[in-house]
């Protein structure tokens, strides 16, 4: 039996639909999960004067990197923290994870075994010992 060139177009054209939606080797078709994107967050006192930097949270290999910098980097120097608790009573909070300090408006740890989301739960607010002294509530970080 001999087919014309339609139905040969036809057939091809099946096959290959079926093998774009054939599962792999490994098992069922799974869809890509999307790349965390980093979160970030104002640091500033609370009645808005004194300096206000910025802290950014980037989900990295079995944690966070969180960096916190400042636009008047040589003027800054601090310690810094993230405490249980928020910016309305940051003294209140205990530390939950002690961060690099800042130097020259600048600080960059590695958090390892916490999860970006764990971290802007709401709980947590970053701390810097500045006068004034410094905070950023997690839980009103932005995606971006």
């Amino acid at each position: 039996m001999r087919y014309g060139p339609r139905t040969l177009r036809f057939v091809l054209a099946i096959a290959g639909l079926a093998a774009s939606v054939a599962p792999s080797s490994t098992g069922a078709a799974q869809p890509a999960s999307p790349t965390p994107r980093p979160v970030s967050l104002v640091v500033s006192s609370a009645d808005g004067t004194g300096p206000f930097g910025t802290a950014i949270l980037t989900p990295a290999d079995n944690g966070v990197q969180v960096t916190v910098k400042f636009a008047i980097r040589q003027s800054i120097d601090a310690n810094a923290a993230i405490l249980r608790g928020t910016c309305v009573a940051p003294g209140a909070g205990s530390v939950a994870y002690r961060l690099n300090p800042v130097v020259h408006g600048l600080s960059q740890t590695l958090l390892r075994g916490v999860s970006l989301r764990t971290l802007t739960s709401g709980r947590y607010a970053i701390v810097l010992r500045y006068t004034p002294t410094l905070c950023g509530d997690l839980g009103t970080a932005t995606r971006g």
